[in-house]
């Protein structure tokens, strides 16, 4: 089984899509799936009206002997690897880690809530990228998401709610066990991702007030980097919040191991790494009540919750944390048993058996979707082909001067050639090579008997049925593509049956 990973970001480029497609790429070989990956970076530079028909183009020249394609956005790679897959009828799985339309609506003024977006309209450019997410969505054979709670709003985008499977998202637990605690940091709050409004740093630094004594470090970049500044210099909290910029990712989780307290006071997380990652390192973690993180949290076990903009609450979860040396240790225990449930391994085998069964998958949409992908590839083969006759017949007879009957010869020769290898190929997904000649005679030989068997057809019609013979060819053109297309996948060109794993 070969599998196709489309990616809007692949190492050496840094960022959760890339680190969770290399672990992917890296861990399935193991279980005797090829892996190809391409990459939306290699299209990047392209300018933005024609990066994603080339890309689509991409999909489809190294797509041709892939199983299955897996896409990890809805929009980006998740478009493109629709529509090449709906061209090559391969099997499509689609990975959602957020609400792409969502988060491009801040880009348009749009301040709402994750949960406030489901339910509005807003302009059309939002719509058209919601409109765009759904119909990925509703096109593909399984759907991914990384949490329950995500789960939940994504089948409301989808027809068949039976197709999202939750697959948590997995770390390398070995990786975390090798940073070292070199000096504990007491009344350190660190919080790390990008800075925008959507994780909330501004109303952080705000907590802080009640907070005397303690020091706030913030990791990472973006767009409300120069508003956090200026917001920490008016409160003249230069000496008591930092922001880190990006870290190398030793370095951060270096920082986030020898904290006191990990805080991330997002607006909504379809997932967080960072906190698994804050965890799993034993550091104890303060996050609000909000999307998949009490799927993470327990409150008062292995970390504590608050309602979203409870500033009290935030402040005595912090000084009960700091306190109590006990609780500090049981919670920074449970927090690493709680992480080890989420491994790469894990997230990886689930993958597996989600591929295994999307390819034993008989449903009608499937069957249906398959069947609609081979005839478009069997027409445009063949209409491919015939272009290709005609032109050429025009070029050796006016442009190159020869006889009409001997650039006929030569036309339908090329024509020929052009239609076998589309319809071994293309169409019906032959890439064996062994066997080609034998198959290239079969074909010619009933190429020959469709010459003959047109003739004889409109023959008939025209003389005996009494139609036009324009109407007649129409007729006769018709019978002979359903008869070809039966006879090519029936006995010319050999029908792949993948394996299951």
């Amino acid at each position: 089984m070969k599998i196709l990973i489309s990616t809007g970001m692949f190492p050496p480029d840094i960022g959760g899509p890339a680190t969770y497609s290399y672990i992917v790429a890296d861990q399935l070989p193991r279980y005797g799936i090829v892996v190809d990956v391409m990459s939306f970076g290699q299209v990047r530079h392209i300018p933005k009206i024609f990066r994603h028909s080339v890309y689509t183009l991409k999909l489809l020249w190294h797509g041709r002997t892939a199983d299955v394609f897996f896409a990890q956005d809805t929009v980006s790679v998740g478009l493109p690897i629709i529509v090449a897959g709906f061209i090559l009828g391969k099997t499509v799985i689609v990975r959602v880690p957020g609400d792409y339309a969502w988060e491009q609506s801040g880009r348009y003024g749009v301040v709402d809530s994750m949960q406030e977006f489901q339910k509005k309209k807003y302009g059309f450019k939002i719509e058209l990228l919601r409109s765009i997410q759904k119909f990925v969505l509703n096109q593909a054979d399984r759907v991914i998401t990384p949490s329950h709670s995500f789960s939940d709003i994504v089948r409301q985008w989808v027809t068949d709610q039976n197709k999202v499977h939750t697959i948590y998202n997995g770390i390398n637990g070995d990786e975390l066990k090798n940073i070292r605690t070199e000096s504990f940091r007491p009344k350190t709050i660190i919080s790390a991702g990008r800075l925008v409004s959507g994780k909330g740093f501004a109303q952080l630094i705000g907590y802080m007030k009640g907070l005397a004594g303690w020091k706030l470090e913030i990791a990472g970049d973006g767009p409300e980097r120069v508003r956090l500044e200026k917001q920490i210099q008016e409160m003249g909290y230069q000496d008591q919040v930092t922001l880190l910029g990006p870290l190398l990712r030793t370095e951060l989780m270096q920082r986030v191991a020898n904290s006191e307290i990990f805080v991330l006071n997002t607006h909504f997380e379809t997932f967080s790494f960072q906190i698994l990652e804050a965890l799993a390192l034993g550091t104890p973690v303060i996050a609000p009540r909000v999307g998949s993180i009490p799927e993470l949290i327990v409150h008062g076990q292995n970390g504590f919750l608050y309602e979203p903009g409870d500033e009290s609450a935030f402040i005595k979860a912090v000084q009960q944390i700091s306190s109590d040396a006990a609780l500090r240790t049981s919670l920074s225990e449970a927090g690493k048993n709680k992480s080890a449930l989420f491994s790469s391994t894990a997230t990886v085998e689930k993958i597996k058996v989600l591929i295994q069964e999307s390819m034993r998958s008989t449903s009608t949409f499937k069957v249906r979707k398959i069947r609609i992908a081979k005839l478009l590839r069997y027409l445009f083969s063949g209409g491919t082909a015939a272009v290709t006759d005609l032109i050429l017949l025009y070029v050796f007879t006016d442009v190159f001067g020869l006889w009409y009957v001997i650039s006929s010869v030569f036309a339908f020769l090329f024509a020929f050639a052009v239609s076998f290898l589309l319809q071994k190929f293309f169409t019906f997904q032959d890439h064996a090579t062994g066997g080609m000649r034998g198959q290239a005679l079969v074909y010619l030989l009933v190429t020959s008997f469709n010459l003959g068997l047109n003739t004889g057809i409109v023959f008939l019609l025209v003389h005996y049925a009494g139609f036009h013979y324009i109407f007649a060819q129409i007729v006769a053109s018709i019978i002979l593509a359903v008869e070809s297309f039966i006879v090519y996948g029936l006995f010319i060109f050999k029908t792949k049956h993948p394996k299951n794993s």
